[in-house]
């Protein structure tokens, strides 16, 4: 399978980076501080279902510019003790991301992830850190489309592409609805290349897990108490992926108030 030139890749992410970073003096900004805790214990590998125990613990930093964002993030990727090889890795990201808006019912989101360090073990590795840029077309409404009990309902519609450095092209699609602090979203993925068979990676041996031909579906429920955002999401995979649950809080706090 014919690979992204990984320099040239990581170049344009760093433009994204420094071009929002460039706004800092001329947006108002808000701080987002989270953690994330996701847990699998099924995988679906090449059509045999899997039972590993493995976790990723993300803390996240992330400044607000307006309609851009830009941030850190510390991975810690482990498998369980029970699940050979019982191991442990770290990594570092930058993010970068902008909310493009078109209209009064559609924006276009970017967002890029940039790994920087990692411990990977090239022959067990857990992936630590990430790089790819996700693209996003949203539909929605500003003035809701219906009131439950004199609240109103928020959908939203949204498709997109994410595209990682190995140069694997995934769509995404979904819907969501936002009413009265809680959310409720629904997103499907399917990966249109990548490794098929993990099994027989051939000259993608490297790189087997963190280049699947993936899909699955996704259910995401949130719920806002004042500054502060719950999140839980429950992957399906449908091929090539695990069944993960993950648990987020998000904290956001606006500068200068």
């Amino acid at each position: 399978m014919r690979r992204v030139n990984i320099h040239k890749f990581s170049i344009h992410l760093s433009i994204l980076f420094v071009g929002i970073y460039s706004t800092l003096l001329f947006a108002q900004h808000d701080l987002k501080i989270e953690y994330s805790l996701m847990k699998i214990t099924t995988a679906k590998v090449g059509g045999v279902t899997k039972t590993p125990t493995f976790y990723r613990h993300n803390a996240v930093l992330e400044l607000g510019l307006g309609q851009a964002t830009f941030g850190v993030v510390y991975q810690h990727a482990a498998k369980d003790k029970k699940t050979v090889p019982g191991k442990v890795e770290n990594g570092v990201m930058l993010t970068a991301g902008y909310d493009l808006i078109l209209s009064s019912t559609f924006r276009l989101e970017a967002f890029g992830r940039l790994g920087i360090t990692s411990g990977n073990d090239p022959a067990q590795p857990l992936y630590a850190t990430d790089t790819d840029l996700r693209l996003n077309l949203v539909t929605f409404t500003r003035d809701g489309v219906a009131v439950i009990r004199q609240k109103a309902v928020f959908p939203s519609l949204y498709s997109g592409l994410v595209i990682n450095k190995y140069g694997r092209i995934q769509a995404i699609g979904g819907a969501g609805v936002w009413w009265n602090y809680f959310g409720f979203y629904v997103t499907g993925l399917h990966a249109f290349n990548g490794v098929e068979d993990p099994f027989n990676p051939g000259s993608d041996a490297d790189i087997t897990f963190a280049n699947l031909q993936n899909s699955g579906v996704s259910f995401q429920l949130s719920y806002e108490f004042r500054d502060i955002t719950f999140n839980l999401k429950r992957n399906h995979a449908i091929k090539n992926g695990g069944n993960d649950l993950t648990f987020s809080l998000q904290y956001h706090y606006p500068l200068g108030r």
